[in-house]
């Protein structure tokens, strides 16, 4: 409990939210009892057996994964003076606990401690009196513990408000408190004994923290030591006088109105003040005081009221309350601290009886804790190292950069698989185990630089797709980089070597639609006596045999256009002497070469066709 409402005082002296990572390295002693109380409430809630262990190993074990050396310290016998307190705490067994029950429990958690190697120790009387001597002496660097008497004990700096969730604590340090609230520790034991503590609940009555430190306060003006002070209040002669004075019937005289000394301004302005230094008027900026005796009453009258309160009380000050605060000045009782590494097959045993941990989840928690102990800087916690196999992958765990690594597991372990994936902080691992680390980064290095190179070779074109080994159909990308490419460059005619006889060819048709004519065609030169414009529909018949011989291509001549009648494929003849005759030397009628209809062609008309489609006339040659 401590002091009551202590902190609501000291919170702008205190830093709040601090990370548990930044205490690396420090030695702090923990009030068991503290811990066994905020464990035991979570129990009460959940129902479930042995809650309070599992939060325990993990609580301690979060400490220690952070480099922190843990002391416990458990509490001894109830000093007399708390027998009223603690008769109190009883009535409601709820949401506390008895020393009895306690003890129990600190024999299951003392148990638990050494099986992890960390000393736990008892003190004869309160356990944050002993962490308090600890801190004092300097074996320790801090106080972990939700009480505020750790601080009237003597601790130097006090942990308070873990949130293991986000890792971080409250810090009160004693340099803070002095230096901003002008308290010391003196100053906090005499305000325990005004507005309440542990061996005190009520304190003086209607006298609350904040009215404390006011007193408090009011001793540092008068240069007085306030515990001293509170401590001679029935025997103090002149509070005794000011006392009489405040209850006498006898008006306060005549003060000036403007240098608030005594006498008035009329005398002053005649005669001079003497508290001023004045032969004639006064001094309105003069800081002395005046000192008549009822200035004096005026002066301690907030002291005065106190005192008046407290003495109704026989029993107060209560010399039993300030020995066990300042019991820290005493010599510190010898206690060999010794830390000690974690012994896997006792804590195996034990977690397996108490929490009903399996193998497998026993193995991967110890495997986490012992690779995380020995990267942090806590290897004399480790009796058998495990080894990186190899280096997974980086990530970033709770913001911090880290690294996921393969470990071998330990050699205990025979039921989970070869190895171990566990993930420890990139600059720990470094430390240990530099050489792996740099391989690895200069392996994610050339992979990088690798696909950054094949990224721009493919944006510049120079990684192609092998289209002849790709069976099936063609991306988008390269249908459109053809057909691109086709519009650029147009396909030139092709030429055939190959004739057709005057006997191949057997039925041709030559049709001249509207739009034909209008592409612009060379005209066609004629030797007979026919021209162009007398030609619009010739039909030629053939074999059946040699029919597939001119329908196996798409052709298109220079002049009219030729279509098969099967599928409409159009082809034009070149005539070299007359439609109508055939070479006598090669015998050879026709030379195809192929073109296509184009847009502008279809839309320009022909310049030689005189007539109209209506007025074509049609040819047959047999």
């Amino acid at each position: 409990m401590g002091v009551t409402k202590l902190w609501t005082l000291l919170v702008d002296a205190c830093q709040n939210d601090i990370t548990v990572s930044s205490l690396h390295g420090q030695t702090i002693a923990v009030d068991l009892s503290s811990w066994i109380c905020e464990l035991k409430k979570i129990q009460i809630a959940q129902a479930i057996p042995n809650l309070y262990l599992k939060n325990l190993y993990y609580r301690t074990t979060y400490f220690m994964k952070h480099g922190i050396k843990l002391v416990f310290v458990e509490d001894g016998t109830a000093p007399a003076i708390k027998k009223a307190a603690l008769a109190q705490r009883n009535k409601n067994r709820v949401t506390s606990l008895d020393r009895i029950g306690l003890k129990t429990i600190s024999e299951k958690c003392r148990e638990l401690f050494n099986k992890l190697g960390l000393p736990c120790i008892q003190s004869g009387g309160e356990a944050e009196a002993l962490c308090a001597q600890l801190n004092h002496a300097g074996i320790v660097d801090g106080v972990l513990t939700s009480d505020g008497d750790s601080l009237l004990y003597g601790a130097q700096k006090v942990y308070r408000n873990f949130k293991m969730d986000v890792g971080t604590v409250d810090c009160c340090d004693m340099i803070e408190v002095e230096k901003k609230l002008n308290v010391d520790r003196r100053g906090l034991i005499a305000m325990a004994m005004l507005s309440g503590c542990d061996y005190d609940k009520d304190g003086v009555q209607s006298v609350g923290v904040q009215k404390a430190y006011e007193f408090v306060q009011l001793c540092t003006k008068l240069g007085v030591d306030p515990l001293k002070r509170i401590m001679t209040w029935r025997t103090n002669s002149e509070l005794k006088t000011l006392q009489k004075v405040r209850e006498s019937p006898q008006k306060k005289p005549s003060h000036c109105n403007v240098c608030k000394h005594l006498g008035t301004k009329p005398d002053h302005f005649k005669n001079g003040c003497v508290p001023c230094d004045t032969e004639q008027s006064c001094d309105q900026d003069n800081q002395v005081s005046c000192t008549c005796d009822s200035c004096t009453v005026d002066f301690h009258k907030f002291e005065l009221n106190m005192r008046e309160k407290a003495l109704r009380d026989p029993g107060f000050p209560n010399h039993m309350i300030i020995d066990e605060f300042l019991q820290s000045t005493k010599e510190l009782p010898s206690h060999q601290l010794k830390w000690k590494p974690v012994n896997v097959p006792s804590l195996k045993s034990f977690l397996q009886n108490q929490i009903r941990w399996t193998n497998v989840e026993f193995f991967n928690k110890i495997s986490e804790l012992l690779v995380i102990l020995q990267v942090n800087g806590m290897e004399w916690a480790v009796s058998e190292k495990l080894k990186p196999v190899r280096i997974v992958k980086k990530s970033t765990l709770k913001k911090t950069p880290s690294v996921i690594v393969e470990w071998k597991k330990l050699s205990i372990d025979n039921v989970t698989e070869n190895s171990q994936v566990i993930t420890v902080s990139e600059e720990n691992f470094s430390r240990h185990y530099p050489s792996m680390l740099q391989e690895f980064n200069r392996r994610k290095e050339e992979e990088k630089a690798q696909k950054l190179e094949e990224k721009n070779a493919n944006k510049k074109g120079k990684k192609r797709k092998d289209t002849k080994s790709n069976k099936g159909q063609r991306s988008i990308t390269d249908c459109f980089a053809i057909t691109k490419k086709a519009r650029r460059s147009p396909t030139p005619p092709v030429k055939h070597t190959e004739s057709f006889s005057e006997e191949d060819i057997d039925h041709i048709t030559i049709t001249r639609p509207k739009k034909a004519r209008r592409s612009p065609t060379p005209p066609v030169k004629h030797t007979g006596s026919s021209s162009e414009e007398d030609i619009d529909h010739i039909t030629i018949t053939r074999p059946k045999k040699t029919r597939s011989a001119i329908a196996t291509g798409k052709h298109a001549c220079s002049s009219n256009q030729i279509y098969d009648n099967d599928d409409h494929t159009a082809f034009t003849p070149k005539v070299r002497s007359s439609p109508f005759k055939h070479a006598s030397s090669s015998k050879q009628m026709f030379d195809i070469e192929h073109t296509s209809f184009t847009k502008k062609a279809r839309s320009s008309p022909s310049k030689h066709s005189s007539r109209s489609t209506e007025d074509c006339d049609v040819i047959v040659i047999d």
